[in-house]
């Protein structure tokens, strides 16, 4: 995860995340720096985000309906400051009290959220699965559709 303060280029951009706040190896430094940020500054971030995102059709029908839905959910912002505002804060929950049976997909190079949290939230709930694949970064699931349904639908 990169997080800053000030203008940036881009995610392709080198400098992108050298900003006076930065947390470019992600997990308790990234969520670290995002608590110091005000929630101007995160709304600042995540349309900044939203900008430099570069989803495009695959080709693939069901694939390209995935995309379809995540370019739909980032038409506002507002979805996606209050997650992030909201994981600035310990979690209340207890979660072995969680008893239906939950199935985490996540991918170890995802550079945007750390799989540690996936492994986390996999060991704390008492009926959790997860599916962990070594690529396909931040929306590895878009890339790994179809298993993610059959699984989900089964």
């Amino acid at each position: 995860m990169l997080v800053r303060r000030g203008p940036s280029t881009g995610h392709g951009d080198p400098e992108f995340g050298r900003g006076t706040v930065t947390a470019a190896s992600g997990g308790s430094d990234a969520l670290a720096a995002i608590r110091g940020l005000s929630e101007p500054e995160v709304s600042s971030w995540v349309k900044e985000l939203i900008a430099t995102a570069r989803l495009a059709p695959t080709g693939v029908e069901l694939e390209d309906l995935f995309i379809a839905s995540q370019i739909e959910g980032m038409l506002s912002a507002d979805g996606i400051v209050h997650d992030v505002l909201t994981l600035r804060e310990p979690w209340t929950i207890d979660l072995n009290a969680v008893a239906a049976p939950v199935t985490l997909f996540h991918a170890a190079d995802d550079e945007s959220c750390p799989v540690e949290g996936a492994r986390f939230l996999a060991r704390g709930l008492p009926r959790a699965e997860l599916i962990e694949w070594s690529e396909g970064g931040h929306l590895a699931t878009a890339s790994h559709l179809p298993e993610v349904l059959r699984r989900v639908v089964a």
